[in-house]
């Protein structure tokens, strides 16, 4: 993790450790495991995503449009 995103701040750090390390990412490389990780991880905890999807109108990808800038924004923060 400190090696593909090194001011990532610590407290996020264990959370996506165990995400990119569970069966699901198998079979991928630790780096593109560590990486989507990373976006879910923002995605879900430090935007409005999940807030997003409660709006009846709204669509998952409707919602994944909105918040892409914001998370490429602190993606690039942590780097």
């Amino acid at each position: 993790m400190s090696k593909f995103f090194p001011k990532c701040p610590v407290e996020y750090r264990d959370a996506i450790v165990e995400m990119a390390s569970s069966k699901e990412f198998d079979g991928i490389d630790i780096k593109t495991a560590t990486a989507m990780c990373a976006r879910t991880f923002v995605r879900r905890n430090l935007t409005d995503f999940e807030d997003l999807k409660q709006i009846d109108a709204m669509t998952r990808t409707e919602a994944l449009i909105i918040v892409k800038s914001e998370v490429a924004d602190i993606i690039q923060t942590w780097k």
